[in-house]
């Protein structure tokens, strides 16, 4: 395909990555339900009607509320007293700032290539 429709499947990619992902580690063997890799049965296909379809992945922790308050200003608003939340608030407005920045240099790189 062309750069820019791979360009903008990154893109996309990304953000549904960071939209979905909470951080936790990847645990495949409970993906497939406790079976091992290689693992089957004689004559039959592993897991063809041995168990049923998984029809969700596997829900994250409900979003942090600290994400839509990184995009307040940063001298507005009420401070927080717990010094662990207002960390989170700021770790969170600095992941949040550096991918808007990582996101300008790919496209200032797209735009130079083209």
């Amino acid at each position: 395909g062309r750069f820019q429709d791979n360009f903008e499947f990154i893109q996309w990619f990304k953000k549904f990555f960071d939209a979905n992902y909470g951080g936790q580690e990847y645990d495949a063997l409970a993906m497939r339900g406790g079976e091992q890799v290689g693992s089957s049965k004689m004559g039959a296909r592993p897991g063809a009607a041995a168990r049923p379809a998984v029809t969700s992945m596997p829900k994250r922790a409900a979003a942090p509320a600290s994400r839509p308050a990184a995009r307040a200003p940063a001298g507005g608003g009420a401070r927080a007293t717990n010094g662990a939340a207002t960390n989170g608030a700021a770790q969170a407005q600095i992941e949040d700032l550096s991918n808007q920045m990582m996101e300008m240099k790919l496209t200032v790189e797209g735009l130079e290539k083209e």
